[in-house]
């Protein structure tokens, strides 16, 4: 970007040009990178410009090779970016009538894994009229948004290590104890319970009730340190109330009444509810609460029933559409004593070695004795889509390149 006058006389032929960041998506106008460069442009030939000034964080220097000199004896002021770090996301979205929900799972370097939802799109509205501002918000004229919830209902099989699993319960406790060395004096010690749920009754916790603060799953084998390895399940949800048990329709979404419950894995339960529930509420096709009947979870193959939600009052600023911020709910799979240390720190990103250390040796190193083939993405041809036609969806099967094969086309008039 660059601006006028072209230098401070008449005859004058140079420039300031600032340099942005161009990044996609976004005006550049708004990410400047602090680096201006004087132009001098009188000649004709592009290749005689030369640079006359550099300006950079509030300095000026006589050329670019100055400021590079005084940049490695670190004279610049410079802004450092912090490295957020690198996660890997599988994204989608779906759309229910007025919502667009949007689905991530996110998995971190440290072998965390983020499941969360987010809601957008419009809200649900009725004409306002009387006392209906009981039912919600007034969000323009004569138009009312009214109170709902959001609720996500995850099925977690998880496998920790195996189909053998055990749940724990662990949370804290004071316990008064002497002082050691002044016995007539006490303390409240903090100290870690531990509890192995049994049951489905025991590991089944109703919304809004207590629950502990560390749950999670553990295989039979234990980690260089003799914990069993698991994996804690953390919620992130602020559900609104479930409906009234004494409601006629409330089978119909018993798994709302609960924010967590583990069960032995059933072929015969593969899902919480039915598309056919909400045709017929007072006669369910499936109750959700049937699958807790108490019974034992020690050293089985489990599923953790996850229930993640949002209570929605709208408001004026859901006018147009919700955002997404503040909106996210979800659940953690997070790593619990599963390694024998934070996992990352065998990643590339971790590697840290001095100038007189040799990066090839594996002391200091971890990742150079690894096998060629670990170190190298597979040298697979670039991806191309060969587009959709007005009135056919191609599948594409049978040709890595994406332009179809006669006979695989769906729909219309295809091949």
């Amino acid at each position: 970007m660059n601006s006028a006058p072209r230098g401070v006389q008449s005859g004058d032929r140079a420039t300031w040009f600032g340099l942005y960041y161009n990044i996609s998506g976004a005006g550049f106008f708004l990410h400047p990178v602090g680096l201006e460069l004087l132009v001098d442009h009188k000649a004709l030939d592009p290749a005689q410009w030369t640079i006359q000034k550099v300006f950079f964080q509030g300095r000026y220097y006589e050329s670019l090779a100055q400021l590079e000199e005084q940049f490695e004896a670190g004279q610049v002021n410079v802004v450092v970016i912090p490295d957020n770090g690198t996660v890997l996301i599988f994204r989608s979205v779906s759309t229910m009538l007025n919502y667009d929900y949007v689905w991530d799972m996110v998995f971190h370097p440290n072998g965390a894994i983020e499941v969360k939802f987010h809601a957008t799109g419009y809200i649900g509205s009725v004409f306002l009229f009387g006392a209906a501002r009981r039912y919600g918000n007034q969000v323009r004229e004569n138009t009312l948004g009214t109170v709902h919830t959001h609720s996500a209902h995850y099925k977690v099989d998880l496998d920790v290590g195996g189909l053998e699993n055990w749940v724990w319960a662990e949370d804290m406790a004071f316990v008064p104890s002497a002082v050691p060395w002044s016995p007539e004096h006490q303390i409240q010690r903090l100290q870690v319970t531990r509890k192995q749920l049994e049951t489905e009754e025991q590991a089944t916790f109703p919304l809004g009730g207590a629950s502990p603060r560390y749950l999670y799953l553990a295989s039979k084998q234990n980690n260089k340190w003799g914990h069993p390895r698991g994996y804690r399940i953390q919620t992130v949800s602020f559900a609104g109330g479930p409906l009234p048990q004494n409601s006629s329709m409330e089978r119909a979404f018993s798994w709302a009444r609960y924010q967590l419950a583990v069960t032995q894995r059933k072929e015969g339960e593969p899902s919480s509810t039915s598309i056919y529930n909400l045709n017929d509420p007072w006669s369910p096709t499936l109750d959700f609460s049937d699958f807790i009947n108490n019974e034992t979870i020690a050293g089985q193959d489990l599923v953790a029933w996850v229930t993640a939600g949002f209570l929605h009052i709208p408001h004026a600023e859901d006018i147009p559409n919700t955002v997404t911020v503040g909106n996210g709910v979800g659940f953690f799979l997070r790593p619990y004593n599963f390694f024998d240390q934070e996992p990352s720190m065998d990643s590339a990103d971790s590697i840290y070695f001095r100038e007189d250390q040799d990066a090839g040796s594996c002391e200091v190193n971890s990742l150079a004795c690894l096998p060629q083939v670990a170190a190298c993405a597979p040298d697979l041809p670039a991806f191309s889509h060969g587009g959709f036609s007005h009135n056919q969806v191609v599948l594409g099967m049978g040709n890595v390149a994406g332009t179809p094969e006669p006979g695989v086309g769906m729909g219309g008039d295809g091949p």
